[in-house]
């Protein structure tokens, strides 16, 4: 499933959002689809931004990461399933640099250069073994064997790291 949703960031740093809305990944308080901008309230003043399928992510200038929208694989990383129709901060993770989202899990970097992931982990995409009974991580979690991660991106089955020395590493189902 594809992204039937898109937001950006305005030049004063508020975030407009726009599209489907079923989960509440515009950000604005419904599920009402916006075929117009819409602005999202109660953010701070925002870096950074990731749309996944159903939920939507970003990154406000001090490193606080804010997540809304669908939660059925818990990639809110709020250690819960609830769907959220407004910013809900992801306490458990201050200080990220860098965040990517995608259907069922999103994952980010902190200052420091360590990747975390949550979500659903059906294809290893997390970067972690996770069992049967547990597919899914509801909470950051640190990707180990990762030194030095500037960037992340993450796709339906699959998430890739890009460590500072140039090399990278692929998570998850090999396309």
């Amino acid at each position: 499933m594809t992204p039937q949703h898109t937001c950006a960031i305005r030049l004063d740093g508020t975030v407009a959002c726009w599209g489907g809305n079923e989960f509440g990944q515009l950000g604005i308080g419904t599920t009402d689809n916006e075929s117009t901008p819409q602005l999202v309230s109660g953010l701070p003043y925002i870096t950074a931004i990731a749309a996944g399928a159903q939920h939507t992510c970003a990154l406000d200038a001090s490193g606080q990461l804010y997540c809304w929208g669908g939660n059925s694989s818990e990639q809110l990383g709020d250690g819960g399933t609830t769907d959220a129709a407004s910013p809900q901060p992801v306490t458990t993770l201050p200080g990220v640099a860098f965040v990517a989202a995608d259907l069922e899990h999103t994952c980010a970097v902190t200052t420091d250069g360590i990747a975390f992931c949550w979500g659903g982990n059906s294809s290893g995409q997390l970067g972690y073994p996770t069992s049967e009974e547990q597919p899914y991580s509801p909470t950051p979690q640190q990707v180990t064997g990762l030194p030095g991660v500037t960037t992340v991106t993450t796709g339906m089955s699959h998430s890739c790291a890009l460590n500072r020395d140039g090399t990278s590493l692929l998570l998850g189902r090999r396309l």
